[in-house]
C-alpha cells in the first residue's frame, strides 16, 4: 500500500481513458499522510473530479475538517466488520449513481471483497 502509486496510477489510467470512478483514501498510509495524497490528486486538473472519500479509524473532527476543506468527497469512519463493510459500500453505490459498475482505486483485499457482496 503506496501512496506515491495513488497518483502514478491515475495517471497511468488517465493515459488509457480509463480513469477510477472513485479513490477511497485512508489518512494513516505508510510514508504520507492521506490528507496529502487527497491534496495531491484535488491539485491535478485531470483527477478534481474524481471523488474522493477519506475511509478511516479517526474519528478527530480536526482532520475530518482538513480533509473536507482539502476537497474530500466524504470523511466515513472504517466500518468495524465485514457486514458493515459491506453495508457501507452499497450505501455508497447507491449514493453516487452508478448502475453498472464502479472501479475503485487503492483498496485492500478486505474493501475487495466486501465491495463485491455490495455489488
Amino acid at each position: 500500500q503506496n501512496p506515491e502509486l495513488v497518483m502514478e496510477t491515475l495517471q497511468e489510467q488517465f493515459e488509457i481513458g480509463q480513469l477510477p470512478d472513485l479513490v477511497l483514501l485512508d489518512l494513516n498510509m505508510p510514508r504520507m499522510h492521506g490528507l496529502e495524497v487527497l491534496k495531491m490528486v484535488k491539485s491535478e486538473k485531470e483527477f478534481v473530479e474524481i471523488p474522493v472519500y477519506i475511509l478511516t479509524n479517526s474519528d478527530n473532527k480536526m482532520d475530518m475538517a482538513e480533509c473536507y476543506e482539502a476537497k474530500a468527497d466524504g470523511y466515513v469512519q472504517k466500518p468495524t466488520d465485514f457486514h458493515q463493510f459491506v453495508a457501507f459500500f452499497t450505501a455508497l453505490k447507491k449514493s453516487i449513481e452508478l448502475k453498472d459498475r464502479i472501479s475503485v482505486l487503492y483498496l485492500d483485499k478486505f474493501y475487495q471483497e466486501a465491495l463485491k457482496m455490495a455489488m
